[in-house]
């Protein structure tokens, strides 16, 4: 009776591994192509397996482990041209492994140096494709684990230095996140860096221009709301231009259904009842959507900006006059009219003349409410002359 003795199969490829070198040159080198065949075979399953991790039923030391043994799995492209770390972004149940992946990566320095092991990487073979942080600020949450897993993620990234401040206005988080199912990723990313809100230049236009152009209304007032919290005083940016010189108010209007729908956007992020020189800014940039825009904040009239001018005064400082709103003119108090400008010290009918196109119908008006003003003005432009006179006296002696 004959014994046979079975060898278990990873036992007999070691064997022949360490005997390889004293077999026939012949048999050697069939055996040397079919194992390096077998290596890139399961190199590409190592591979595969990165793209399809679960949390579930994964460790971090088991994908530690297969990248030791195999470090090309971390740049092993799937049938969409991504790299694992892509993948893991784009499952929320993959998206543990992110950091990890990330680490690894920046060792082997997958998808190039310098970008962080692949979390920079934004072309495949066949196309552009957002980068890793990106698809995580993009990435919509449907509950509270979810929510909770993704922030993890990105905080993990950010405790790694994989993930920096500036990463969020050169990569425009805020944009990919501005919108109502990725809120979380947007008020982590505006809490950390609220100056991205003014300093994310998004090609030839601002952060609120590019929200306006391709979101919602919802994203709108996201951002809108956001501007309103951390810069009051330029309202937000919602008279911000654009490289074509158009306002985000106006790209609102053209871009959203009716100007009511738009206008009740603004006003959620802008209270009608809320002590903000609305009007001293349309005038001053939209001065198109006066009527409409007093018509809602008529109370905001009788404001002060933040440098203390009254309307009046932004008003034609602006360019309106006679020819442009009579009515407006005509109607203004007496005190307004002899109130001087706190930033240029001049009178309102003073304001008017030295505007670019001066109008003398309106200049006309301003004085003949209050002719006294024009020897107030000179009396006072005399004093100050002799006063540096008197100055230059004592300096001759």
């Amino acid at each position: 009776m004959v014994t046979t003795t079975t060898t278990a199969p990873n036992e007999t490829l070691a064997k022949v591994l360490k005997l390889q070198k004293s077999f026939p040159a012949k048999l050697r080198d069939k055996y040397s192509d079919r194992y390096s065949k077998l290596l890139q075979d399961m190199a590409n399953d190592a591979g595969e397996f990165l793209h399809n991790l679960d949390a579930d039923n994964h460790t971090e030391d088991e994908v530690k482990t297969i990248i030791k043994a195999f470090p090309s799995a971390l740049s092993h492209l799937d049938y969409y041209d991504f790299l694992p770390i892509h993948s893991a972004a784009h499952s929320i149940e993959s998206i543990p492994f992110v950091t990890l992946l990330a680490e690894e990566g920046v060792k082997l320095e997958v998808g190039g140096k310098g970008k962080r092991g692949g979390l920079l990487v934004e072309e495949s073979i066949t196309r552009h494709v957002p980068n890793v942080l990106q698809l995580l600020a993009k990435r919509k949450s449907t509950d509270d684990d979810s929510i909770r897993v993704l922030l993890d993620a990105i905080k993990k990234l950010r405790e790694s230095k994989l993930l920096l401040e500036p990463d969020i206005t050169q990569y425009e988080l805020l944009l990919w996140s501005c919108e109502p199912p990725s809120k979380d990723q947007f008020d982590y990313f505006l809490a950390w860096d609220p100056e991205a809100l003014e300093n994310t230049e998004c090609g030839y236009d601002r952060l609120i221009h590019a929200v306006i152009d391709i979101g919602s209304i919802e994203s709108f007032v996201m951002i809108l709301k956001a501007g309103m919290k951390h810069f009051p005083e330029h309202l937000g940016f919602l008279f911000q231009k654009n490289s074509d010189g158009e306002t985000a108010c106006e790209l609102a209007f053209n871009k959203y259904d009716g100007k009511d729908e738009t206008f009740k956007a603004i006003r959620e992020c802008i209270p009608t009842d809320a002590d903000y020189p609305v009007l001293h800014h349309v005038i001053k940039h939209a001065p198109q959507y006066l009527n409409d825009f007093t018509m809602r904040y008529p109370s905001a009239i009788y404001l002060r900006d933040e440098k203390q001018r009254s309307f009046l005064h932004v008003a034609l400082s602006s360019g309106t006059s006679f020819k442009t709103d009579a009515v407006f003119i005509t109607s203004r108090r007496d005190e307004e009219i002899e109130e001087r400008d706190p930033v240029t010290e001049l009178y309102p009918f003073a304001i008017a003349a030295s505007a670019v196109e001066s109008d003398l119908c309106t200049i006309y008006h301003l004085l003949r409410r209050n002719p006294s003003l024009l020897e107030r003005r000179s009396s006072s432009k005399k004093r100050k002359s002799g006063k540096t006179g008197r100055k230059r006296k004592r300096k001759l002696r």
